[in-house]
Order: structure tokens, then sequence, then C-alpha cells
């Protein structure tokens, strides 16, 4: 990691699901506002989150994307474009040439829904990307980034910027994180 990104990443204590910080993080960069319609492409716990802070946030209407259908309906109990948060990590490729060179080491990273997400936000628009991306792509649309006019912003989580707001809100019931849970087990097991 050192090596491809020239600097060393760190391990942090409060990186997960646990506060929430991640969809916060994504909210913040994608700079939502009230009455927007936000994207969100990946609907595992992560999109869950997002679909929760968006909640408050009081955005005009969600869309929530995902190609398993019972994450889908696991956001439709949830309630739930200006801003698209991408949040299917990097694993997500739909096109041959990608998955080829995926395979051949040519790229460590796909971005195929990054790709859609550019063609579909309308202009001037916003796309917030998180996820844990760590190397190079290819085929990245610069010129349709550029000439719409896109916001373009991602970035690793500050969890101590975040967890002590978010905790509160947690604490305060605003927020009710038991609901992303899907499955349980006993621990024994």
């Amino acid at each position: 990691m050192e090596a491809l990104l020239s600097h060393r990443c760190a391990g942090l204590f409060g990186y997960s699901h646990l506060t929430a910080c991640i969809a916060w993080h994504a909210m913040e960069l994608g700079e939502v506002k009230q009455e927007q319609t936000i994207d969100i492409w990946g609907c595992g716990s992560g999109g869950f989150i997002f679909i929760m802070w968006a909640k408050l946030q009081d955005v005009k209407r969600i869309i929530a994307i995902d190609y398993i259908p019972k994450r889908l309906r696991k956001a439709r109990e949830l309630d739930g474009p200006d801003v698209f948060i991408y949040a299917t990590g990097f694993r997500y490729t739909k096109e041959t040439l990608h998955k080829v060179e995926g395979l051949l080491r040519l790229e460590t990273d796909a971005t195929s829904a990054i790709i859609e997400a550019i063609y579909l936000v309308k202009k001037f628009g916003h796309i917030s990307l998180i996820g844990d991306y760590y190397g190079l792509t290819n085929h990245f649309p610069i010129g349709a980034l550029f000439d719409k006019g896109i916001t373009f912003r991602a970035g690793v989580v500050c969890v101590q910027k975040y967890w002590k707001l978010l905790l509160q809100y947690i604490l305060d019931g605003k927020v009710d994180l038991t609901k992303i849970i899907t499955h349980t087990i006993l621990i024994i097991k």
C-alpha cells in the first residue's frame, strides 16, 4: 500500500459502521442538502445507513440501487439525482474489458458504477466516492466529468471528525442503527 499511495495507511479505531461515520462522510462529500434527489448505489449496511442519514437531512427523494433483491426490499423498509453516493466499493465491474484488465493486473480498481454515475448525474451535480480504492483504473471518462462541471469528491473517512456528533444522534434516538441488522445468530454458534 505504501508503494502505491506514497504514504502509510493507518489502522483506525472506530472505522466501522458502529457509529455510521463513513455514511455521514459520504453525505458531507456530496454536499447533501434538503430537497435534493439522492441516488445510492449499493444497499449493504453502508447503503442502509446512507438512507437513514439522508432522511435525517430531509432530502426530497432517495433512489436506492442494488442488484440483490433482498437488499432492495430492506432499503424499502427504511422508506427509502442531485447527488450520487457511490457505496459499492471497488468490486463492481460491468465491462468485459475491465474484467480482463483486472485479471491481468493491468488495473486494480473497477470503476463501472462511477462511470455510470458521471453519465447519469445532472450537469454541475455532485459525486461522492467512498470505499477502499488503492490503485489504478483505466478508461476513466475525465472529459465527461470536466464537461459536465461535476464536483467529484472522494476520500477515507476521518472518524474522529464525526463520531461524537453521530453517537449523540444515536443516543437521542434520531437514528436507529438496529434497523440495518439483517441476520442474527447465537454467539454459541
